[in-house]
């Protein structure tokens, strides 16, 4: 009886192992090595955001995309005071159609110390950046908070120059560098499922859901100012800097223009400058 009740045990003993493997893959929802995909937003392991979370927060996303800074700053106050629940929707506005909206995202995600967001916000920063050269006048103020959040959620400063410097694409790859030196130190980044550190393969899997998904994306130009158009710099005599990159001439020929003499369409409009014009030259023709 003593002798069976033994070979239960020890049978129950060496079952354990196997059904605790399984339980924890069927609560984390883990799949083999090679079925795993990197983190995406929102692929298969995005948190799940309270309904009423995800409206309040992408209602405040679109007022930091204000023109009035104190609007800015409420939705900013109200953003932060969500707490860490709120960082995949901030992850989201990384790619929200307003430069402002997205840059104060990233200043927030920089503000709350978003470790778990690092992965996201070094493939913002590739995205916003062209193959080579300067970010676009547009992207500076982003590429901006981008540098400023990973600076403060890594405690790496690669970046010691302004927005405008083609430099910058030099600090993005010691980003990328570090970030593939280092992925295993950082905590499980969001939409990433959870794997216990017993899994055999922890390593493997990590490595390719933490993977740097690095591709360009042709971001939408806001409508802006002639002089935006043209460039932010002027040299000392206050001209323009010329334009040199592609891109930002195709988006100062994209810009509408009036004719010199297509100014006055309505007769009314045409009449009145042909009578100002006559009384000027009847002014000046008096002795």
């Amino acid at each position: 009886m003593k002798k069976r009740m033994l070979m239960v045990a020890l049978s129950i003993l060496c079952a354990l192992p196997a059904f605790q493997s399984a339980a924890m893959a069927e609560e984390t929802n883990v799949q083999p090595v090679d079925e795993l995909e990197p983190a995406r937003i929102n692929g298969p392991a995005w948190p799940h955001v309270a309904p009423e979370l995800r409206i309040a927060a992408q209602d405040d996303i679109e007022r930091l995309g204000s023109t009035d800074p104190g609007e800015r700053r409420a939705a900013r106050s109200d953003l932060s005071g969500w707490g860490k629940p709120v960082i995949p929707v901030l992850v989201e506005g990384l790619y929200a159609q307003n430069p402002l909206a997205r840059t104060n995202c990233a200043t927030l995600l920089g503000d709350m110390s978003a470790q778990n967001a690092v992965k996201y916000l070094i493939e913002a920063f590739y995205s916003a950046m062209p193959d080579s050269g300067q970010a676009a006048t547009y992207q500076r103020t982003f590429v901006r908070g981008l540098k400023e959040a990973l600076e403060k959620t890594t405690g790496r400063a690669f970046i010691r120059v302004e927005a405008r410097s083609p430099i910058m694409q030099e600090g993005l790859q010691q980003y990328i560098r570090w970030y593939n030196e280092n992925f295993d130190r950082l905590p499980r980044q969001v939409g990433e499922p959870e794997i216990a550190l017993t899994d055999p393969d922890y390593m493997a899997k990590i490595r390719i859901l933490r993977q740097l998904v690095l591709q360009k994306r042709g971001w939408e130009r806001p409508p802006l100012s002639v002089e935006h158009a043209i460039g932010e710099s002027r040299t000392a005599d206050g001209a323009p800097v010329k334009l040199e990159r592609p891109a930002d001439i195709d988006y100062l020929h994209s810009i509408p223009t009036t004719p010199r003499d297509g100014g006055f369409f309505r007769e009314a409009d045409r009449k009145w400058a042909e009578e100002l014009l006559r009384k000027g030259k009847a002014q000046a023709e008096k002795p």
